[in-house]
């Protein structure tokens, strides 16, 4: 697929990930902003993707405000030219 029918793809189905911890509800997640600006740019992020940007980005806010991440590191491991530089 080039990049340009990537772009406007509508993807529907993702396998469960090998590894992964589950959505922790209890956390806000930054993953909608960070799917909205992918549209915005004219990208529409694959299910791995938002999986990734919903649980990699899980804080709370401390008693001034600050987020505070849930995870210091987030390890991503797919092939080649799966999408990982977009989510970046």
């Amino acid at each position: 697929m080039t990049a340009p029918a990537l772009a406007r793809a509508r993807f529907t189905h993702a396998p469960a990930p090998t590894f992964a911890p589950e959505r922790d509800l209890s956390y806000k997640s930054e993953g909608a902003e960070i799917a909205r600006v992918a549209r915005l740019l004219g990208l529409e992020l694959m299910p791995w993707q938002r999986l990734v940007a919903d649980i990699g980005t899980e804080y709370r806010l401390d008693e001034d405000g600050e987020r505070v991440y849930k995870y210091k590191t987030v390890f991503v491991s797919v092939p080649r030219q799966s999408g990982k530089s977009t989510l970046m």
